[in-house]
């Protein structure tokens, strides 16, 4: 077995449920405090000091599992445990794609690598000095000392239990499904490129108000200032639409048939239901479409954009193309993933 931190992402330690409110600190990283100065601490706000070790929140038999790992002076990680390299990355970067395409937190910046793979399986009594110290430095790392890895482990985005749990119960309905697992990634890769990810309150309260107001020449201005992101990030959309269907190199006619299938598979509706536009309604108008007619319509623009010999390619990506897409994958996604489970989920806006 092979072991592994996640590095960038710092999860609260009440992952099973949630404990007051969301606001309370996240004392056990703030200061060099002893643990039972941590301790005591977390007695003053009221919290029960969390369990030193490993508290198992995701486990797939074939593949791993993952894990709160409390260490030390209360610090907290994510332990991914598996039997290969491979297969821990496949558990890591899904969970990160997942909170950052549902959740919308941008991938963590971090000085190394996404995963710190460990020498040997960890323990809750580990100090963090000597977390750093067990960390397994690759060739091409340009020797980093304990201290910046330490400093690493102290560092990254704050993860709650409500974000967290419900982003383990997407991994566990997609990790076994290749291909929700390539959709995720896509989209992940879309999002990297074109931050496209926004919530219902932020749509509805400004962005559809100050769309409107753009102009022509405003939205040429954006294209021209952003044309080689504004393609590749619709490229990597429409890669997860394959993925998603189950099919490279779309053709129109066969949209309906794909969808169709899906349809009977998995008891979804895409072939017949219709499709709420959120953005291409600002260019097309179009308040709601067909999934295939869509579909086709993107279609067209892929083959279009990805013609890269062409000095002049007969169409522009526009804003609208970007974002309508990056949220009809991530819809579809959710909708093939959690089926009559989606509305049960407070995070899910449209």
């Amino acid at each position: 077995m092979r072991y592994f931190l996640i590095n960038g992402y710092l999860p609260y330690p009440y992952v099973l449920e949630a404990v007051g409110d969301k606001s309370v600190p996240h004392l056990s990283r703030h200061s060099s405090d002893t643990l039972e100065q941590r301790t005591e601490r977390y007695r003053r706000h009221g919290l029960p000091p969390p369990s030193l070790g490993e508290t198992t929140l995701f486990s797939e038999p074939k593949i791993g599992r993952i894990a709160l790992l409390v260490f030390g002076n209360l610090h907290t990680a994510l332990l991914v445990a598996a039997r290969s390299q491979p297969k821990a990355y496949r558990l890591g970067k899904d969970l990160r794609a997942i909170l950052t395409c549902i959740h919308g937190l941008e991938p963590p910046q971090y000085m190394d690598d996404f995963l710190f793979e460990l020498k040997a399986k960890p323990t809750g009594k580990m100090t963090l000095q000597e977390m750093a110290k067990a960390i397994r430095r690759p060739a091409y790392w340009t020797n980093p000392g304990s201290r910046v890895l330490e400093i690493d482990l102290k560092s990254g985005i704050h993860l709650d239990a409500q974000e967290l749990s419900e982003a383990l119960v997407i991994l566990k309905r997609s990790i076994g499904d290749w291909r929700l697992h390539q959709a995720l990634r896509h989209l992940e890769n879309s999002y990297s490129i074109v931050w496209g990810f926004m919530v219902g309150s932020y749509y509805e309260s400004h962005y559809s108000w100050d769309r409107a107001n753009f102009s022509n020449y405003d939205l040429h201005k954006l294209y021209y200032e952003s044309q080689v992101e504004y393609e590749l990030g619709f490229l990597s959309a429409f890669r997860g639409i394959e993925a998603l269907l189950g099919k490279n190199h779309l053709r129109k006619p066969e949209l309906r048939k794909l969808l169709l299938r899906i349809d009977e598979k998995y008891k979804t509706h895409f072939s017949k239901n219709p499709y709420k536009s959120y953005f291409e309604i600002f260019s097309s108008k179009i308040h709601h479409w067909q999934y295939h007619e869509l579909l086709s319509k993107y279609l067209y623009l892929r083959n279009s954009v990805a013609a890269h010999a062409n000095p002049k390619p007969p169409s522009q990506v526009s804003v609208d193309q970007v974002l309508e897409l990056q949220h009809l994958l991530k819809h579809m996604f959710l909708v093939r993933n959690l089926g009559s489970d989606l509305h049960s989920l407070d995070f899910i806006v449209s």
